[in-house]
């Protein structure tokens, strides 16, 4: 992982070469390491900036440009995609924002690069001058029922519906709300954030992806508390993390301030914490660009679920023993099991988390979800 970094400081620019010419075994190491955590495309425009004493073989510049042109032409494809899911939605009477995606890529300095996944849409009738007086989960049922009338719908949870609108199999995933929390109280106060900013996120249009974004400031707090969610559930790679150092990267002393403060109000304060450190040791992120001062202890703990996972959790050896065929009880006591690796983060939400999966799977079943 050390070698991994000393390139990955070449990419942010805080290193214009290597320390030594590495091995072969090194730069393997490298390339898995890259490809674990979503980081080929990042990677091999670093390789590229290095003298030619430190490049490594030519096949392996083959194999990083392989997949970095694969990355480029789904980036590609995203993007086109995005245009269409903007002028649909709004063709069936809802405004969308993006989240995520393309949008974050436009902080870094060659946004092409960044590994994309799916697309994430966050959605609001046309005419929602009433639609914030209802409750986060009663105001569903209407945009499902939308959804469902053009396009297949696949699973419906509390926060966002997955649909399939493209043919190639793209990803899509509608938002009713950007996220959430277990937490009830935490929760009516993030939807009440969320609810208070929609109007100015759905006003700031992106020309170059035909489509609202949110801004820097919502994003703080947005992009923190997905990889927040993803450490709960699956896991988190280097990439989301990425994310938010280039975000943090690009704002003012007031923006952190800001969004630190409602991020301390729902809970995350020691995470937010954690967090920091590792944008230090991953990303040499300075103290005051921070949101807070770094935890070195709980940062130490997420840097090594952030290693162990990788991009979405997809390489831990600890999801992959919870099947879909395990019974309903091994699965829960596996869940349980999970969360509580992170009771030292926020116990207050994570300790909410079964009641919450109670809860919504009863709200699932009484919906017809």
């Amino acid at each position: 992982m050390e070698n991994f970094k000393k390139l990955l400081l070449v990419a942010l620019g805080r290193a214009s070469c290597l320390d030594r010419p590495f091995t072969a075994e090194e730069w393997d190491e490298i390339f898995s390491i890259a490809k674990k955590q979503a980081l080929i495309g990042i990677m091999a425009k670093a390789m590229m900036q290095l003298p030619a004493e430190q490049m490594p073989s030519q096949k392996l510049k083959v194999r990083f440009a392989i997949i970095e042109d694969k990355v480029e032409e789904r980036n590609a494809l995203l993007i086109s995609h995005i245009g269409k899911v903007a002028q649909r939605m709004k063709s069936v009477g809802l405004e969308c924002c993006l989240l995520k995606g393309p949008g974050i890529a436009s902080y870094y300095p060659v946004p092409e690069v960044r590994q994309s996944g799916d697309i994430d849409v966050w959605v609001l009738p046309e005419e929602h001058s009433n639609y914030f007086a209802s409750r986060p989960s009663r105001r569903v049922p209407p945009i499902v029922r939308k959804l469902r009338h053009h396009w297949k719908v696949g699973d419906v949870v509390y926060h966002h519906a997955d649909v399939y609108m493209f043919e190639d199999g793209t990803a899509l995933e509608v938002h009713f709300m950007p996220t959430w929390m277990f937490n009830p109280r935490y929760n009516r106060r993030l939807q009440r954030y969320f609810d208070s900013r929609a109007d100015r996120q759905f006003a700031n249009y992106d020309s170059a992806l035909g489509i609202a974004v949110p801004d820097l400031e919502f994003n703080c707090v947005y992009l923190l508390l997905h990889i927040f969610r993803h450490f709960l559930f699956e896991g988190v790679g280097m990439r989301q993390l990425m994310d938010y150092y280039y975000l943090l990267c690009s704002s003012d002393a007031q923006q952190r301030q800001r969004s630190y403060d409602l991020l301390c109000s729902i809970g995350l304060k020691r995470f937010c914490a954690g967090l920091m450190y590792t944008l230090k040791d991953y990303f040499a992120l300075e103290e005051e660009r921070m949101l807070c001062a770094p935890d070195r202890r709980l940062g130490r703990f997420l840097m090594h679920e952030v290693e162990l996972s990788g991009n979405f959790g997809t390489f831990d050896p600890r999801n992959a023993v919870v099947s879909k065929d395990a019974s309903l009880l091994f699965r829960i006591s596996a869940r349980i099991k999970h969360l509580s690796r992170f009771l030292r983060l926020s116990p207050r939400e994570v300790l909410w988390g079964p009641f919450f999966k109670v809860w919504q799977s009863l709200w699932r079943f009484s919906n017809k979800y």
